[in-house]
């Protein structure tokens, strides 16, 4: 699991809380766009949520795409869904395990697999693949082992190939949940975010050189963040933290208007405390700050709350570039009875 496997004993319903008008950021009230009710429609027993709600524009229709934890088989599956931005489940297309989804080679050690992200540009759609249990490690509801993948599609999403991986925790430890991956590009970069094993950090490289070798079917080099620099290799280097922290399954994007770029980062009530969906800004993907608070809400029960956040453009794409609307979805209480996916419509005054 993304997480720590808890047992849910019981929650408490708290109302949604939500601020406007501050440090130029306007968030609107909450809007439900997937019910605990229509998620039985999904063709899967015994499964949860676990990832962001990721949206395609390939097809002519809305396709939105979410990776669910088929917890009686314990591995991932992703489901595809046509929806609107207010109601994401209109139906199921399909379920696809990972043997359907993604063309692996025989050589690869195994892991499961999870898209938390995706790029789609001309030639094909780029995905960001979190990956655990690699080589066999974990069970037991332990994550073991993790990485960072790419795949790569050239049919709209119905199928990737796996490229191979590009990131790996320093040290390699077990158990450390790298979590991720919001990615944004800015001049010419693509920027992804996870928690190395130091904490909450960058990694990053050239967008012509990442899609190139994609089309190759294979991965470039990336780099990780350093305090001298972006000069760490990313598969195992030393790393810096950021200075910020919350749960990386999330999201981010660069605005075209003020050339600023945003990162959603959650917390969930693990062990105690409020649940939250805070956005953080940067200018230069390094220096961050604290932007608003999108909801904070309090007695929430043990395992329950906010998580699984993605922003998508007022024009419906996810391609990690907003303008001065855009929306923050986030799934809700995943690991209950009753979960549920909300949404929240931003406006930045520039």
């Amino acid at each position: 699991m993304l997480c720590k496997k808890w047992i849910v004993e019981a929650y408490l319903v708290a109302t949604l809380v939500y601020v406007s008008s501050v440090s130029g950021i306007e968030v609107g009230a909450p809007i439900q766009t997937i019910s605990a009710e229509e998620y039985s429609s999904i063709p899967v027993k015994n499964f949860q949520l676990d990832g962001p709600v990721l949206m395609y524009t390939a097809s002519p229709e809305k396709r939105w795409v979410v990776p669910v934890w088929y917890k009686g088989y314990g591995e991932i599956l992703h489901v595809s869904l046509s929806g609107q931005i207010d109601h994401q489940l209109d139906k199921v297309n399909w379920v696809k395990n990972r043997n359907q989804f993604f063309r692996i080679k025989k050589s690869e050690p195994y892991a499961n697999y999870w898209i938390m992200n995706v790029y789609e540009a001309e030639a094909g759609i780029l995905s960001f693949i979190h990956m655990e249990n690699y080589g066999g490690s974990g069970g037991n509801g332990q994550v073991g082992k993790t990485r960072i993948g790419l795949g790569w599609s050239t049919n709209g999403g119905e199928t990737y190939v796996f490229l191979g991986v590009i990131i790996i925790p320093y040290a390699d430890p077990e158990n450390h949940n790298l979590q991720g991956i919001p990615y944004f590009i800015k001049d010419g970069w693509f920027y992804i975010f996870y928690h190395d094993s130091g904490g909450l950090t960058t990694a990053r490289a050239p967008v012509a050189e990442v899609i190139s070798a994609a089309q190759r079917g294979d991965v470039s080099e990336w780099f990780k963040l350093t305090e001298q620099g972006f000069n760490s290799p990313g598969l195992g280097g030393v790393s810096s933290r950021i200075g910020i922290d919350g749960i990386s399954h999330t999201d981010a994007a660069c605005n075209t208007n003020n050339g600023k770029c945003y990162l959603i980062l959650t917390k969930q009530n693990w062990g105690g405390g409020d649940s939250w969906i805070k956005i953080f800004e940067t200018a230069n993907a390094i220096t961050w700050k604290f932007s608003k608070t999108v909801v904070n809400e309090t007695e929430v029960g043990l395992g329950l709350g906010y998580q699984y956040a993605t922003i998508i453009n007022a024009d419906g794409k996810d391609n990690s570039i907003i303008g001065n609307t855009f929306y923050i979805y986030s799934g809700k209480n995943y690991k209950s009875s009753a979960p549920s996916i909300y949404r929240w419509k931003v406006q930045l005054d520039n």
